[in-house]
């Protein structure tokens, strides 16, 4: 038996033995919430309740693999438990009952499909020419998604967010009624219609969310501050036939509002029970004290968010150092000589990390560090998954598993050297009515690209009879070998530039393989597809390499070290002292917060005497969020301005 209170501090003992009823826990940075959940989950299963009866849910499948690997180290049964995201937990729901709503043997389609099919939708439409103000194919997706996650109309979205394209209201959402009709039509979903789809089975068939809830009696949802409306009202749902829910998160930690994430989830979730109990972990593990009194400061400054009051369990530390520089080349420069000395000190390189409000605050840092090869990954970019290269190749595995999938068909033939994509456009059609002979059609045959196409149509015929999760490798080979030839064929100004993208091919080759390796795990293709939902795979993942991150990446990370760059009113905040109250300067707040409480030991504060805004170069101000009397200047020595 576990000493749960001598292993846990009073108030993770009391989250972790509360187990029946609704609770809410408010863990601050580094409060050991992922321990807290692990021990609750093993303190259940010691006094009777099956780990089958437990359903953990997280927002990554990172987060999750995480939380069952801890889990099953404590308790031998641990496997049983069920720790997944909403999305993956959906997908299985909809896999065993989606017959229920004529939805079966569906793809999911890929991160930008839903752009392309709606422009696919706007070439073929003969009886409406859209005038140049009318908004790009990937702002109508991103409306019918904000729309989703937020639960408000089409009409209220374009209306309150985008009311410059209030007279196009009607032919928008003409087109998201066409697009809606395409999906269903060709069997596909996207990340969005995983939860609605699920939602309205549970609304039209409660049978199935009783007999969910007869097997899931226990639910616990991490990062709670991180879920939208829909999510909450699936959680919801299962408050019917019981309320032993609980949900952790803090509400400081809410980054992703511009996705529909609600803040007022969390904060509002003891109003939707009767008897909901409270508890707040304010003990911090990772930071020293004077990076949680700069923390604890920052959040005194929200206003949509109680103030914080961590405490530090470590102790005294060195103070957070603010680091003036002349410019943000000179910023680089200090940071890249500070790595050097980190590293000298015995600091490991991926335990020193370099955060950014945007991706481009770092493309000095990265000449800097090239030159003096001093090694990096970047976070905050493309996810594994969502690599064009990559997403080519789970084409073919789409078509593999639903022929019906259009825009995996078009996305394989434009793999086609010369086809051009109006062609490839009319050739998937055809392919998702005939199968892979629609590709062969006689009136192509006098077309540069046909030799190509009969070669794609048998590798596909292949690939049909061949594929399985222990061997991909054909299909890596073939795909990377179609993609020289297509190089090879394609018109260059410049060889040069001929010879770059040949070279790009070599680097997806290798990561191409790594791909095999999470393919092989896979019971099935359908099964490795499935596990892409939500599955935040970095390429190049490695322990000898300094990180630079995005903050909104770093989130849930820890590091020995941390730089913040740009903290200058205008770069990070994008706001200024003015803006303090409105939802842009408390989005960036809570940014700053997160990226402050990501070091153990050192934070160094960024700030560059001039900055380059709107095309001249201006004095600065040091972010309005930062108090001196919980910092320590630290003074370089700048280069003289040329």
């Amino acid at each position: 038996m576990v000493d749960y209170k001598n292993e846990l501090n009073p108030e993770q003992y009391e989250a972790a033995t509360t187990v029946h009823g609704p609770l809410r826990i408010l863990a601050g940075a580094g409060s050991g919430k992922t321990r807290t959940l692990t021990y609750r989950t093993m303190y259940m299963v010691e006094n009777g309740i099956l780990p089958e009866n437990i359903l953990l849910l997280t927002f990554t499948n990172k987060a999750a693999d995480e939380m069952k690997e801890r889990i099953c180290k404590l308790v031998p049964e641990g496997n049983r438990v069920t720790a997944c995201t909403f999305h993956s937990f959906c997908v299985e729901i909809l896999r065993k009952y989606g017959t229920l709503l004529d939805i079966k043997d569906f793809t999911i389609l890929a991160p930008g499909d839903d752009a392309e099919i709606i422009k696919m939708i706007r070439s073929a439409d003969k009886n409406y020419k859209y005038p140049k103000g009318f908004p790009k194919s990937s702002l109508v997706a991103s409306i019918l998604s904000t729309s989703i996650n937020t639960q408000r109309s089409i009409s209220q979205i374009i209306n309150e967010d985008y009311p410059k394209y209030s007279e196009f209201s009607y032919k928008i959402m003409s087109l998201i009624d066409s697009f809606n009709a395409y999906r269903k039509e060709n069997n596909t979903l996207n990340y969005d219609d995983l939860l609605v789809e699920t939602l309205r089975l549970f609304n039209e068939y409660p049978n199935v969310v009783q007999k969910l809830s007869s097997q899931y009696h226990y639910i616990m949802v991490d990062e709670y501050q991180d879920s939208n409306a829909l999510q909450e009202k699936l959680l919801f749902s299962f408050q019917k036939y019981h309320d032993n829910i609980a949900i952790v998160g803090d509400a400081v930690q809410s980054l992703y509002g511009f996705r529909g994430a609600e803040i007022k989830n969390i904060q509002d979730f003891p109003n939707h029970f009767e008897n909901c109990k409270e508890i707040y972990l304010r003990r911090n593990y990772r930071s020293t004290t004077p990076i949680i009194e700069l923390s604890n400061e920052v959040t005194q400054k929200a206003f949509q968010t109680p103030p914080h009051n961590l405490l530090s369990v470590r102790g005294d530390g060195v103070m957070p150092q603010v680091v003036r520089s002349y410019d943000t080349t000179e910023e680089a420069r200090f940071i890249k000589i500070k790595i050097k000395e980190q590293l000298k000190k015995g600091v490991k390189p991926n335990d020193i990390c370099v955060l950014f409000r945007s991706s481009r605050s770092s493309n000095i840092l990265e000449g800097i560090l090239n030159q003096e090869k001093i090694p990096y990954v970047k976070y905050g970019g493309k996810k594994f998954f969502e690599l064009e290269y990559v997403k080519d190749i789970l084409s073919f595995f789409r078509i593999y598993v639903n022929p019906n999938d259009e825009i995996a068909w078009f996305r394989c033939l434009q793999q086609v050297p010369l086809i051009g994509e109006a062609n490839a456009r009319r050739i998937a059609t055809s392919c998702k009515i005939h199968g892979v002979d629609g590709m062969l059609n006689d009136k192509y045959k006098k077309r540069a690209f046909y030799n190509d196409l009969c070669i794609l149509h048998d590798f596909i015929q292949k690939m049909f009879l061949e594929l399985t999760p222990t061997n991909i490798g054909f299909l890596i080979e073939f795909y990377c070998e179609f993609q020289k030839q297509r190089i090879q064929k394609a018109k260059y100004n410049n060889e040069e530039n001929r010879e770059i993208d040949l070279g790009r091919i070599k680097g997806q080759h290798n990561n191409l393989d790594s791909l095999t390796k999470l393919v092989e795990k896979s019971k099935s293709i359908q099964d490795f597809l499935d596990s892409t939902i939500d599955n935040p795979i970095m390429v190049d993942d490695t322990d000898t390499a300094v990180i630079l991150s995005t903050i909104h990446s770093a989130k849930g990370l820890e590091f020995d070290t941390v730089f913040i760059m740009d903290c200058v009113d205008g770069l990070f905040p994008s706001t200024s002292e003015d803006d303090a109250g409105s939802p842009e300067d408390e989005d960036e707040l809570r940014c700053f917060y997160v990226a402050s409480t990501r070091p153990k030991n050192h934070l160094f504060i960024m700030k560059p005497e001039y900055i380059e805004r709107y095309g001249r170069v201006m004095r600065s101000s040091l972010s309005h969020f930062i108090d001196n009397d919980k910092i320590e200047w630290y003074y370089g020595k700048p280069r003289n301005r040329q």
